[in-house]
């Protein structure tokens, strides 16, 4: 039996609170790539901000198409509770999609509450959030991989 194909991933990353969600895509672009999924099994696709994600996320897992979706953006304190209100339901969303779906979704999306935070989060090297969430979504798909061919 040989090795099994790298994983088709979709990575969907928010337009808003530029230019952090780029900052992440660079960082899942990288691990990716370091894992061994060539470029032509990669989907970039953007939307306009974190709310978005969900819907753009759904369609990815339920076309067949992707082994995994990974959701990037960046949601930072206002002056009111509006961030809270965006993460809580984008998350619980993403969460649903990958249980109700069976894609694991990867979930990228840093919520900060200072511009310091949100820097930390999305630098490169080994505490870029997007790197972290593309690993979640690989180590995933292998687990999914061997209970759907009934060797886990």
């Amino acid at each position: 039996m040989g090795k099994p194909r790298p994983p088709r991933v979709a990575l969907i990353a928010s337009e808003f609170n530029a230019p952090f969600p780029e900052r992440l895509l660079a960082g899942a672009l990288g691990r990716l790539k370091a894992s061994g999924v060539p470029a032509s099994r990669i989907r970039v696709l953007r939307v306009p901000g974190a709310w978005e994600i969900p819907a753009v996320a759904s369609a990815c897992a339920s076309c067949g198409a992707f082994d995994a979706v990974v959701a990037l953006g960046c949601i930072l304190r206002g002056g009111t509770n509006h961030d809270e209100v965006i993460a809580h339901a984008v998350a619980r969303e993403l969460q649903a999609i990958a249980s109700r779906l069976g894609v694991p979704v990867g979930l990228g999306i840093v919520t900060a509450r200072t511009l310091a935070q949100v820097r930390a989060r999305c630098r490169p090297g080994p505490d870029n959030r997007g790197a972290h969430a593309a690993e979640a979504a690989l180590r995933t798909v292998e687990v999914v991989r061997r209970v759907r061919s009934g060797k886990a």
